[in-house]
């Protein structure tokens, strides 16, 4: 098996060096639970980089419009070749002219185009914080899968030393003549289907994580990995303040409800196509293409521009522009409405858990007493080997549905809490 310090030293240089300037390296020396899983994944994960990078831009594009109210210079150099006959072009070959144009009025355009600048920066966090819930939610589903099979591995490893002592004792006893050579056969297949049980488990749990690997993008080894620990107790609390914290950090409801920002902001930008725009224009003129060896003309210019568009295609942008808004209403009701059924059903889920694992518990202590007590008889012979082996099996079984509960009550509890508190945010975009 390749070691930690094997694993980093085929690492590229640079890529370490990136690691280590954007991220605090983890120390793999100790163990670790989903909470510092979840940060790692969501801190460094591609999509969430992503997200934050269109962060950026939509802040920069809020600078943008911003120097939309600001005067707009330009320099206009244009030089004419005419024939003699033509007595527009009499006088110098080139013309220079300097504009200085300040916009007055746009008809609310100027502020759409702002209110939909802020509102896109908040699609874009929104977007981000999405991100990073759907990469926290596949950790918690990655560790629930790989804490299911581990737990399943162990239980039918102890399974398998069960199974080990029974064949040496089958052996024992066929060679002293006590049991039938048909009895080792049995043993021996029942050790045979124990041993794939445990192969399987322990398969599952290398695919998970193998999974859980690749959303932190570093190695990572089932002995760093914790099975047991505290687990969040966001079910102790009423269900209606769940769904209203569920609510305000929902990063889909904030997604929604600025995109009916966006939505709103398109509709008075339509609606502004039908007031003019009016702009101020400053001009300096150097030369004349009719007269020549002129001073530098000076010229204050008022204009007022109309944007109807063709025929009446502005009311059609309108009232689109509306339905969308209408539909991004709707879609905000349909975000809170799922929200609220999967927090609803994870309450309930959580609230089951413990008189279910109490009622497993027993089923075990019970199956583990008959265990007991089979193996006494079968040494005093008033039990057959197929009842040792049925009652070994069922207290593997039971086993593997407490580690089966056990790992849904931790993806269940870990799923409320961070879909009902945001713990789940990159430390470079919180709200």
């Amino acid at each position: 098996m390749i070691n930690l310090a094997d694993q980093w030293r085929t690492v590229s240089t640079g890529m370490v060096l990136a690691w280590a300037i954007a991220y605090p390296t983890p120390s793999w020396s100790q163990e670790y639970g989903l909470p510092e899983l979840i940060q790692l994944a969501v801190n460094s994960h591609p999509s969430v980089q992503s997200s934050l990078s269109a962060e950026k831009a939509a802040r920069q594009t809020i600078d943008s419009v911003q120097w939309q109210a600001y005067p707009t210079p330009s320099i206009t150099v244009e030089g004419a070749k005419a024939s003699a006959s033509d007595l527009n072009y009499r006088g110098d070959d080139k013309v220079t002219t300097l504009r200085l144009s300040q916009p007055i009025y746009s008809g609310g355009a100027y502020t759409a185009q702002m209110e939909r600048a802020k509102a896109n920066l908040q699609v874009a966090q929104a977007t981000t914080r999405e991100s990073s819930l759907q990469i926290a939610q596949k950790v918690v589903s990655c560790y629930a899968d790989w804490l299911s099979a581990e737990l399943k591995a162990q239980s039918w490893r102890r399974s398998v030393v069960i199974h080990q002592k029974l064949l040496q004792s089958a052996k024992n006893r066929i060679a002293q003549g006590v049991s039938a050579a048909s009895d080792l056969v049995l043993v021996q297949g029942r050790l045979d289907a124990t041993n794939a049980e445990l192969f399987s488990s322990a398969l599952q749990a290398e695919l998970a994580l193998n999974r859980l690997r690749e959303q932190l993008g570093l190695p990572l080894t089932a002995e760093r990995l914790k099975t047991t620990m505290t687990l969040p107790n966001s079910a102790a609390s009423p269900l209606e303040n769940l769904l209203l914290d569920a609510e305000n950090v929902s990063p889909s409801i904030q997604k929604a409800k600025a995109q009916l920002l966006v939505a709103q902001a398109n509709a008075s930008e339509r609606q502004s196509a039908l007031q003019p725009d009016v702009n101020l224009r400053f001009e300096r003129q150097i030369g004349n293409f009719a007269i020549a060896n002129t001073s530098p003309e000076n010229r204050v210019l008022l204009s007022v521009t109309t944007k109807f568009g063709a025929g009446l295609s502005s009311f059609a942008n309108i009232s689109a522009a509306r339905s969308l808004e209408e539909s991004s209403q709707l879609d905000i009701q349909i975000q809170r409405r799922s929200l609220r059924e999967q927090v609803a059903n994870d309450y309930s889920t959580s609230k089951s858990f413990k008189e279910r694992l109490q009622v497993l518990n027993r089923s075990l202590e019970a199956s583990q007493a008959v265990f007991d007590s089979f193996e006494r008889q079968f040494a005093n012979g008033r039990k057959s080997w197929l009842d040792l082996m049925t009652i070994t099996r069922e207290v593997a079984q039971n086993e593997v549905q407490i580690a089966d509960m056990k790992a849904n009550e931790m993806q269940t509890a870990w799923r409320l809490h961070i879909l009902t508190t945001g713990s789940y945010f990159p430390t470079s975009s919180r709200p």
